[in-house]
């Protein structure tokens, strides 16, 4: 009995950790990185990839879908970039944390992000450790 007890609790423990998890939609137009960043992200304990798209509208689409915790999106994207879609997702979906990635990184594409009230910045090519970064920020 008191092994049944046990493992009904760590069971409930597991399920709320599941439940506490970062649900995030990830938006990148280059597969590659796309790819890249869901299996990184996938190791993550703290994360759980709901969605993902190409370009800004798919971003929207998603997250009407799924209602995520974040988005992680690419700046330069066809059809809607990430600054536009972010600008939008904060009108729509205020409760949706927003972290953009760009392999620019450039004053004017920070204040960009800035404008809109993005709520990290990451560059590609130290897209690990900024991403940490934005994260913990937005956890903290």
């Amino acid at each position: 009995m008191a092994q049944e007890a046990t493992q009904a609790v760590l069971a409930n423990e597991q399920a709320d950790q599941r439940d506490k998890r970062i649900r995030t939609v990830i938006v990148d137009d280059s597969d590659l990185m796309l790819d890249c960043v869901c299996t990184l992200l996938e190791l993550d304990h703290r994360i759980e990839i709901v969605g993902r798209g190409t370009n800004g509208l798919e971003a929207l689409e998603r997250v009407a879908a799924t209602q995520p915790d974040l988005v992680l999106m690419d700046v330069n994207m066809p059809i809607m970039d990430g600054v536009q879609t972010a600008r939008m997702l904060a009108e729509h979906f205020p409760e949706t944390k927003v972290i953009l990635m760009s392999a620019i990184d450039s004053p004017k594409v920070r204040e960009q992000c800035r404008a809109v009230g993005v709520d990290g910045f990451a560059r590609k090519i130290n897209f690990r450790e900024e991403f940490a970064i934005a994260l913990g920020t937005i956890l903290s």
